[in-house]
């Protein structure tokens, strides 16, 4: 999975975006050691952040179950 700093094309996501949206939300997030530890080393491979990570992650798995969903219909 290839991550970056820029929340890329988010029309091809799914994920609805304003003109200009800035992460602004905060999120308390508890996981396991071993999850934190997989996603920091990602985020490292891809020197990125592991909060820009967890973003992109989030991102791609609304995407994908948008794109499921309307290919059941």
């Amino acid at each position: 999975m290839q991550i970056t700093n820029r929340t890329g094309d988010w029309r091809r996501r799914g994920v609805e975006k304003r003109d200009y949206e800035t992460k602004s939300r905060r999120l308390f997030m508890a996981m396991r050691p071993s999850l934190h530890d997989s996603v920091k080393q990602l985020a490292a491979e891809n020197g990125v952040s592991v909060s820009d990570t967890i973003h992109q992650i989030l991102e791609d798995y609304i995407a994908y179950w948008r794109e499921r969903g309307e290919s059941e219909r």
